[in-house]
């Protein structure tokens, strides 16, 4: 599965990680733990890392700013670890689980619907003249 989507190649969390030493010392140096302890701490103390302009303009940091604000707010007691872990879930979801425009599907059915009718009416059609066209030439062999 792909951490970053394509409008982040050029960031580098492990550029933040080599910049500061005493995040070599938490536990979670991956780039997950990397993104996390930047929104929670790095972020207000004034850090930086490659292509952290890009981050800041990324879907992915709206996506960071939801998915840690969540934690912010369950230590706040704002909400219950319950609803934090059913937020995360519907977050992590929503970003992961392939969706759908189901107003252009409508749109396709529409057209698919409108073809079928439109073959079905020339097939009577071709029935009608394979029976005129035989009425017909039953008439001209009694001639």
């Amino acid at each position: 599965m792909q951490l970053f989507s394509k409008d982040m190649e050029n960031v580098n969390f492990q550029d933040y990680l080599s910049k500061y030493t005493d995040l070599q010392k938490m536990g979670d140096t991956s780039d997950y733990g990397l993104r996390q302890h930047y929104n929670k701490y790095g972020r207000g103390e004034g850090r930086t890392f490659k292509g952290q302009e890009e981050y800041e303009r990324s879907q992915e940091r709206q996506f960071d700013d939801r998915f840690f604000n969540l934690e912010k707010d369950e230590e706040n007691k704002k909400i219950t670890a319950e609803k934090a872990t059913e937020l995360r879930n519907a977050l992590l979801k929503d970003k992961y689980t392939p969706s759908a425009d189901l107003s252009q599907f409508e749109g396709l059915l529409g057209k698919l619907e409108a073809s079928k009718m439109k073959q079905a009416g020339s097939a009577a059609l071709d029935t009608r003249r394979n029976t005129y066209a035989q009425g017909l030439a039953q008439m001209m062999s009694n001639f």
